[in-house]
């Protein structure tokens, strides 16, 4: 799935219910669900989200995640040095990982320009969940008898 955001444009990308990511017009990537802008300060935007190099084809527990700035190069950082690279993204609140690469970062000129190609989240669906919890119960129903 390709996001993308013109310059100016407002662009909000609905991954679950606790993560919306989106970019103002400066600065990087943040939760809209739970923040107003990207967090400056303590740059620890975008909340309830962890970023790592890799993909999720890796051992995720290889990976090293932490904030989406220190991933994208620290503070003062140019995140348009890694468009290209694969990421991933971990969304906390739901434990789910994502595949994430960035294909365009615009800078302060461009009012936020960005795309990102990414993955979809996948829930366990609710009937998987009460058939694994039904498997014990048909397995001892077919048990056959000698």
């Amino acid at each position: 799935m390709t996001i993308s955001k013109a310059p100016g444009e407002t662009v909000v990308d609905v991954l679950t219910e606790q993560v919306h990511l989106t970019r103002g017009n400066t600065g990087g990537l943040f939760n809209a669900r739970l923040e107003s802008g990207f967090d400056h300060l303590g740059r620890t935007s975008p909340l309830d989200t962890e970023w790592a190099h890799g993909s999720t084809a890796d051992d995720l527990a290889s990976l090293d995640f932490t904030t989406w700035d220190v991933a994208f190069g620290g503070q003062f950082s140019n995140p348009g040095a890694l468009i290209g690279v694969p990421m991933v993204v971990h969304l906390l609140s739901d434990d789910i990982y994502l595949d994430f690469t960035l294909t365009d970062w615009g800078g302060v000129a461009t009012q936020g320009r960005f795309s990102y190609e990414r993955s979809s989240p996948v829930p366990v669906p609710a009937a998987l969940l009460l058939l694994a919890g039904a498997l014990p119960l048909l397995v001892r129903g077919t048990r056959r008898r000698c």
